[in-house]
């Protein structure tokens, strides 16, 4: 009878550290950016990299991308399943575009052609339904 205990403690033991392990191991999705600015010249076709990490689908979530000005411009904006680009700003007009083969790898970066001085600066990639703390990033664009 001594054992008993002591192996009820021990089945509670390895219980509690596999469930420590389990919760430990699964991370929450958060949107992710480059650590270095993307630089290009006049002309080019960028891409401005953003994706969901670890890899989760976004093809269902709407993801906007805007320019940090002193007011902020819409880029481009993924809602419903599609482009919805009816507030985009004049500027980015026909010129940006996601790829929607790779949503649902998480992939929710921005392509950009036709790259002009003026587009130089801070964009920020959001995703605001994501259930997560960090559901944004920012991507530097130097020109």
């Amino acid at each position: 009878m001594k054992t008993f205990p002591t192996s009820v403690v021990w089945c509670f033991g390895i219980l509690f550290i596999s469930v420590s392990l389990i919760t430990t191991g699964s991370s929450e999705v958060q949107v992710v950016g480059p650590a270095d600015p993307v630089v290009a010249v006049a002309g080019d076709d960028i891409i401005l990299p953003c994706s969901l990490k670890p890899s989760a689908s976004a093809k269902d979530m709407a993801v906007k991308w805007t320019r940090l000005n002193l007011k902020a411009e819409d880029v481009h904006l993924y809602l419903d399943g599609r482009d919805s680009n009816v507030d985009q700003f004049p500027s980015y007009k026909g010129r940006t575009s996601m790829f929607h083969e790779e949503l649902k790898n998480g992939n929710v970066s921005l392509k950009l052609i036709n790259v002009t001085l003026s587009d130089a600066g801070s964009y920020r990639c959001f995703i605001p339904k994501l259930n997560s703390q960090v559901k944004e990033t920012t991507v530097q664009l130097i020109v």
